[in-house]
């Protein structure tokens, strides 16, 4: 009975994994479901992560839910400028821009373009004309 009432005072604009993992519901087998990370994988990694005899004295099981949501994120497209035919990243974010892809400077390497969308591999030019 409890339960149905709980269910019923669940607001239908939230999403139903934020329901599911607030704190009073949150076991194992429902935090590995809603990452789409299987079980034994998921109770692994609690037991790694949440063991407070660790160094960091152990996270709680929501930062190992975090760590396993951020699994299913797609990382974006990155590429390494060739300075020998391009010449610099400057180069290929325009001439990305000319063929309608739009990209940005990378942080972690001073090669590094970032595309904004993740483009389909056909839409990506093989080589791009840097003589234009």
């Amino acid at each position: 009975q409890e339960r149905l009432k709980q269910l019923s005072d669940i607001d239908p604009q939230r999403e139903i994994w934020d329901v599911v993992l607030d704190d009073q519901y949150m076991d194992t087998t429902t935090l590995a479901a809603a990452s789409s990370m299987p079980q034994w994988l998921f109770d692994l990694w609690v037991s790694q992560i949440s063991d407070p005899t660790r160094s960091h004295g152990g996270l709680p099981v929501s930062e190992v839910y975090k760590l396993a949501a951020s699994c299913n994120v797609i990382a974006p497209v990155s590429l390494r400028v060739n300075l020998l035919k391009l010449g610099g990243r400057t180069a290929l974010i325009q001439a990305l821009s000319v063929e309608g892809i739009r990209a940005d400077y990378g942080k972690l390497s001073p090669w590094a373009v970032i595309l904004k969308v993740n483009p389909t591999c056909s839409s990506v030019p093989r080589t791009i004309d840097h003589s234009r």
